[in-house]
């Protein structure tokens, strides 16, 4: 998206709007100070008469500026829409991808082979339980096949809610509420706690875990985002 160009489009608006009620002033004002502050009221109504038909073709100006406002209002409103719906495809995209992950365990009791699946934030919840457990170390947690698309979900959250902060066309509230539905998002499916990334010291192992650093580092740039 071009900044400069949406700027430059709002600033069409305004400078719009100005000539208009400029023109306004001219053709509406003007004629009735004549009539207020000239004492002499067979001068005023020459004046009047006078003024008001110069300022006819003002008002047919500011008819076709107000048009032109409108056009300029409209593509703004347009170009809001078309990207409110593409963020909206994006984050649908992301769940997506969330719950397309599948963690596969194999677990094996009394010689009789189970496997289990562990899809979406559960295949998250699970390999970091897993990796605490010392059933996976650090570099090993990177290699399974799994891991990739997890820290890819990190990846696209924090890529998205940087699009929508820096984003030059939506309003606000448009950034709030997309702000407010990514933090709910992040919360319910992402979010690691604190003592089980190293923040704090885990009361059940009484000890300070570790995770994968870039998945660390994305989990303080995405929480930094939403504060």
């Amino acid at each position: 998206m071009d900044v400069s160009g949406n700027w430059k489009t709002m600033n069409v608006e305004k400078i719009l709007l100005r000539f208009i009620l400029i023109l306004l002033a001219i053709a509406i004002v003007l004629p009735i100070l004549i009539l207020l502050f000239v004492k002499d009221k067979a001068l005023a109504g020459q004046l009047g008469d006078t003024v008001g038909g110069a300022s006819a073709p003002l008002v047919n100006i500011s008819a076709i500026l107000a048009v032109v406002a409108t056009y300029y209002y409209q593509r703004r409103n347009d170009q809001r829409n078309v990207r409110r719906e593409l963020i909206a495809t994006n984050f649908t995209f992301l769940k997506e991808e969330l719950n397309g992950i599948n963690h596969i365990v194999t677990v094996t009791k009394k010689d009789v082979k189970e496997v289990k699946n562990h899809i979406g934030k559960d295949a998250i919840k699970y390999l970091i339980r897993a990796l605490h457990n010392n059933e996976y170390q650090n570099l090993d947690v990177r290699e399974l096949v799994t891991f990739g698309p997890i820290l890819n979900v990190y990846k696209y959250l924090d890529l998205l809610i940087e699009d929508v902060q820096n984003d030059p066309v939506l309003s606000a509230s448009d950034k709030k509420l997309l702000l407010t539905q990514f933090s709910l998002f992040y919360r319910n499916n992402l979010f690691i706690d604190k003592e089980q990334r190293g923040d704090e010291l885990c009361k059940h192992h009484n000890v300070r875990h570790e995770i994968p650093q870039e998945l660390y580092d994305l989990l303080l740039s995405i929480e930094a985002k939403l504060k």
